[in-house]
């Protein structure tokens, strides 16, 4: 993987983990929300002060922000994890609940296959 994707993979699942929005992230970080958009979808390079202030919002270490291993499977899960925080306890559990089930039929379906 390139840095420039492994940049944007790893940006985006750590803003995310964060709990902030792209907008929030930009503000903090002091650029536009256009350009950390762009950086998150690989298609502009930010500059070295960028990166050093994404990682301080964000309390990592520059080279965190670069994730060579992450796997679609991983940004998924990252996903429905920031998804499922920004809930009330209350539909976490629902939402938990789901995932399991969804979860089951999965597994039976896999079982059944073979």
């Amino acid at each position: 993987m390139d840095a420039k994707k492994a940049l944007a993979l790893g940006l985006k699942r750590l803003r995310l983990r964060a709990g902030l929005s792209q907008a929030a992230l930009a503000k903090k970080s002091r650029v536009s929300v256009q350009h950390l958009a762009a950086i998150e979808q690989a298609r502009k390079d930010p500059s070295f002060a960028a990166l050093v202030a994404f990682a301080a919002v964000l309390e990592v270490p520059v080279r965190d922000l670069f994730d060579e291993k992450a796997e679609p499977r991983d940004k998924i899960a990252d996903d429905i994890s920031s998804l499922v925080r920004g809930l009330d306890p209350e539909n976490q559990r629902r939402a938990l609940t789901i995932v399991r089930e969804v979860c089951a039929i999965g597994r039976s379906r896999r079982r059944s296959a073979t």
